[in-house]
C-alpha cells in the first residue's frame, strides 16, 4: 500500500462498522476521480465505498442520489443498491476534517464495455450491440425521469443553460483551458452562444428535461450476465435529456465507424422512447455543450492524467468542432450520411 493510499483505506475502515461492516474486510483501492472509491469484501457481500471529495457534494445531495438510485431500481433498472447507515441516512462523516463516506453494493463480475479515451484515439473496440442496448438503457432511465419528481428538499444542481454555459457552469469554462489560442477561444465562445441559443428552444418541460445521469460514459456502463448496469451518478442532476445522449455519444465522435455507432445508439433509444425531430436537430449543440465541460474540467484541474488528455487530444477536438458549428449549425458529428449503417457486430 502506498503512503498517499493509506489515509483514505483508515477512513474506510473508520467509517465500515457504521455500515454494519467488520473494519477488519479486505479493502482494495479501486480509483480516485472526483472520488476515491475502494472495493470492501466481507462475507460474500462486497461493497464499493467512496470517499467524497471535500466540498464536491454535501450530505443532503448525496442522499439526493440515494433516492434516486431507489426510485431507478424499484423500476426495475439496474443501477447500484445504496447502503443506509445504522446512524440513519446513506453518508457518514469521518477523520477530523469529517469527509464524507457512502457505500453501495458491488456489482461481482461486471466490467466496462469501453474505455472512452483508448476509443476516441481509435486504440480500443466498442461493440455495436452494446450501443444499441445502451441507448435503450437510456431511454427506460428518461422514461422514468418523465414520471418521477426529485422533491424539493433533495435538488441537486441542474444541468441547465447556466449549468452548461453560465459564468458558474458545473465543470467550469471551457474556454479557459491554458492550451488554447485567443482564435480557439473565440471559436469555443461563439459556439457557446449559438449552441445554447439551439439549446434553450427546447424549453424544460417534462418531455425534453427532468433527471439525468449526465455521465454516462462507457466506464460507467458495465456489462453484466442481466444486462448493462449503470454506475456512479455522481454527477446526476436535472438536465436535458439530450445532453445524456450527447455524453454516451461524445467519445466515439472520431472513431472510423462513428456514424454506424451513433445510429446503433440512436436506433436502441428510439426503440424504447421517441426522439422528436427538435430533440434530435439539437443534438449537435449537446455534442459542444458536452465537449465544453470536458474542457472545463480539465481547466480548473491543471495536472490530472485525464486532463492532459483533453488538453492533447479533447482541445483541438472540440475546438475544430465548434468553428463547423458556427459556421453551418452542426459538429458533423450527428448530421452525417449514415444511410448504410448496419449496426451489428464489433467494430
Amino acid at each position: 500500500m502506498t503512503a498517499s493510499l493509506a489515509p483514505g483505506v483508515a477512513m474506510v475502515r473508520e467509517a465500515l462498522p457504521m455500515f454494519g461492516i467488520d473494519s477488519a474486510a479486505r479493502v482494495t483501492f479501486i480509483k480516485q476521480r472526483e472520488n476515491q472509491v475502494f472495493r470492501v469484501e466481507h462475507d460474500d457481500q462486497d461493497c464499493a465505498v467512496r470517499i467524497h471529495r471535500p466540498g464536491y457534494r454535501a450530505a443532503a445531495e448525496i442522499e439526493c442520489e440515494s433516492h434516486h438510485l431507489r426510485g431507478l431500481r424499484k423500476a426495475g433498472l439496474l443501477v447500484p443498491e445504496p447502503i443506509e447507515s445504522l446512524l440513519g441516512g446513506y453518508t457518514v462523516p469521518v477523520d477530523c476534517d469529517q469527509r464524507l463516506v457512502s457505500v453501495q453494493r458491488w456489482f461481482p463480475d461486471a466490467f466496462p464495455i469501453a474505455d472512452s479515451f483508448q476509443v476516441f484515439t481509435g486504440a480500443g473496440t466498442l461493440d455495436q450491440d452494446h450501443m444499441r442496448e445502451l441507448g435503450a438503457v437510456m431511454a427506460r432511465h428518461h422514461r422514468h425521469a418523465e414520471s418521477t419528481t426529485l422533491p424539493e428538499s433533495l435538488r441537486r444542481p441542474a444541468w441547465d443553460l447556466d449549468g452548461l454555459f453560465g459564468p458558474g457552469a458545473l465543470w467550469g469554462d471551457g474556454t479557459r483551458l491554458r492550451s488554447l489560442t485567443p482564435e480557439d477561444r473565440l471559436s469555443l465562445a461563439k459556439a457557446a452562444e449559438a449552441a445554447s441559443e439551439v439549446i434553450g428552444a427546447l424549453g424544460m418541460d417534462g418531455s425534453v428535461f427532468g433527471a439525468i445521469h449526465a455521465d454516462m460514459t462507457f466506464e460507467n456502463v458495465l456489462a453484466t450476465g442481466n444486462g448493462l448496469v449503470i454506475i456512479d451518478f455522481d454527477d446526476f442532476g436535472e438536465g436535458w435529456f439530450g445532453f445524456d445522449i450527447a455524453t454516451a455519444l461524445f467519445f466515439a465522435t472520431p472513431h472510423a465507424n462513428y456514424a454506424t455507432l451513433a445510429e446503433a445508439f440512436l436506433h436502441g433509444y428510439e426503440s424504447v422512447r421517441a426522439l422528436n425531430p427538435s430533440e434530435r436537430d439539437a443534438l449537435d449543440a449537446f455534442l459542444i455543450a458536452r465537449g465544453m465541460s470536458y474542457l472545463g474540467w480539465a481547466a480548473d484541474r491543471p495536472g490530472d492524467p485525464a486532463s492532459d488528455f483533453a488538453e492533447s487530444r479533447l482541445g483541438p477536438w472540440v475546438v475544430e468542432a465548434a468553428k463547423r458549428f458556427t459556421g453551418s449549425g452542426s459538429t458533423g458529428w450527428i448530421h452525417q450520411d449514415d444511410s448504410s449503417a448496419t449496426p451489428k457486430g464489433e467494430i
